[in-house]
């Protein structure tokens, strides 16, 4: 008997998918799901041997050395920087850094190529998990996964989580904004880099307090021809998000 559907729920409301650092971090930066070079071994033996494992601990330390020869790592190094009141071009001083600065979790747990729903079946992850496709995995992810990290969010209590995807507004805010108080408002700011301030040019930042102690803000891709794509919007970004969680929202 396949022994991983017994422990999915434990290993996926963990923080499975998650890409290292400390929770005790100040900043948590939240993307969608793991990407990376995956090959056939991750689906028929990494990933099994994960699940059947049960709760997932992550490496305590990001590892910002590795990270820094991606341009997905490049972008985060730089944005912390800002964020840590720099300029985006110290980024590379990040290597001597021990790990603990951040935390990098995922909404959902199991890694893919893209997002092709159709990889659901290709890698026979319908027979592993139970779930008849994609579309089922995440709804149970909302259901459960989001209410995990939503209790995690109160126990560690960070300074800023910021989602990464604005297309994905909502599902940041059903896992991490249970405990906002019905009269916070969720803002938004448009960033420019010095360009003319037209929404077709500007990228959106949205913002809330979810908590008494934590903001969440949802942030565009790094990638794409409207996401965070240079250093200006970088360092935009980054500065703001300083002054977020420097003071009170408007």
């Amino acid at each position: 008997m396949n022994d991983t559907k017994p422990r999915f729920s434990e290993w996926a409301t963990s923080f499975s998918g998650c890409d290292g650092g400390t929770p005790n971090a100040r900043v948590w930066l939240c993307g969608i799901e793991w990407g990376g070079a995956l090959d056939e071994k991750y689906y028929q033996t990494d990933l099994p041997n994960e699940i059947s494992n049960g709760s997932f601990h992550p490496e305590t330390s990001y590892p910002w050395a590795e990270s820094l020869t991606y341009p997905y790592g490049r972008s985060l190094a730089k944005l912390y920087a800002a964020i840590q009141g720099r300029n985006v071009s110290t980024y590379r001083n990040l290597e001597s850094y021990n790990g603990s600065e951040i935390f990098k979790l995922n909404l959902y747990p199991i890694a893919f190529h893209d997002t092709n729903d159709q990889l659901w079946h290709r890698y026979g992850l319908d027979t592993l998990t139970g779930f008849g496709d994609k579309r089922l995995y995440q709804t149970w992810c909302m259901l459960h996964r989001f209410r995990s990290f939503s209790e995690k969010l109160k126990e560690y209590s960070p300074d800023v989580i910021i989602g990464t995807g604005t297309t994905y507004l909502p599902q940041f805010f059903l896992c991490f904004g249970p405990h906002m108080d019905e009269s916070a408002r969720i803002n938004v700011k448009y960033l420019s880099a010095g360009n003319t301030k037209e929404h077709g040019r500007a990228r959106p930042l949205y913002w809330a307090q979810i908590t008494p102690k934590t903001i969440l803000v949802v942030i565009p891709f790094f990638s794409g021809s409207n996401g965070l794509n240079s250093d200006a919007l970088l360092q935009e970004a980054g500065d703001t998000i300083r002054r977020l969680c420097a003071g009170p929202t408007g």
